[in-house]
């Protein structure tokens, strides 16, 4: 990305912070115990813009691994993915894992006009409609959420969205507000697999890599730490690296690990009850 285009990034989010009313939650003292993660999945096979040789049986494996150490996750799934993969989307429902949306496809909120993202909203409504399951979270690609965005997940009835947590920030969950209407829980992730694909690490490296998102994550916080299906499955090292990290994690006494939406849920209790 350019100086340029980096400085009217950073001028827009330092604008959209300041008309958007934004408030950090206090959790409940069960939140506040351990370090509460979930899990999520980007699922976007080819329609994020990547070649990929992904298939329904490493969608699978990846499931195998998660119920192997009892793990719940949340996958932010492209409109197109539900229309091309049916079989695959319900698999993943029949494992008790959440649905949540990634856009219809795979556009960047930031920078698509209001009528834009209106019609993928209302593309990605009509994809996701055959499938018996509440989806409630949103995750913009790359994290380039926007103003406009806000409107269309009120209007969508989505109950929450997901965005990066820069370096040496807190990961606080937030309770967005625009004019007292438009109202979302905001997540932060602490990071993904994205750099192990590029660094080609060995299956060490990579868990050790993953690993290193833990200590980010304070007591009393909730974060995401996030993978694309596309990228596990394109080198068995990388697989087996995540392999070691969900047993690692789902061996430790030191996290709640659950869907993002049953800690959205209990955020929502606290705002409700205030």
């Amino acid at each position: 990305m350019g100086h340029i285009k980096k400085l009217k990034l950073k001028i827009y989010y330092i604008w959209a912070n300041l008309v958007i009313n934004k408030k950090a939650i206090k959790l409940t003292q069960k939140l506040r115990q351990r370090r509460n993660i979930f899990i999520y999945f980007d699922y976007e096979r080819q329609f994020g813009g990547n070649v990929t040789q992904i298939s329904d049986a490493d969608i699978s494996e990846i499931l195998k691994i998660l119920e192997d150490y009892n793990i719940k996750s949340t996958w932010f799934t492209v409109g197109r993915v539900l229309k091309e993969y049916p079989e695959s989307v319900k698999e993943i429902i029949i494992h008790e894992h959440e649905i949540g949306s990634h856009t219809h496809s795979h556009i960047v909120p930031l920078y698509v006009s209001s009528a834009e993202l209106k019609d993928d909203f209302s593309n990605f409504s009509m994809a996701s409609s055959g499938f018996d399951t509440e989806i409630s979270g949103f995750h913009s690609p790359n994290s380039k959420w926007s103003i406009n965005l806000l409107k269309y997940l009120r209007d969508y009835k989505f109950s929450y969205d997901l965005i990066h947590c820069k370096k040496n920030d807190r990961c606080n969950t937030l309770l967005m507000r625009r004019r007292n209407k438009n109202r979302i829980i905001r997540l932060q992730t602490v990071g993904d697999d994205w750099l192990v694909y590029k660094k080609k690490l060995n299956e060490n490296d990579v868990f050790n890599y993953f690993k290193g998102f833990l200590n980010r994550i304070r007591n009393g916080e909730i974060a995401g730490i996030g993978f694309h299906p596309w990228i596990l499955s394109s080198d068995q090292k990388i697989m087996n690296g995540f392999r070691y990290f969900i047993k690692y994690i789902g061996s430790s006494q030191d996290f709640s690990i659950k869907p993002a939406k049953y800690f959205v849920d209990d955020v929502m209790e606290i705002i409700n009850n205030q």
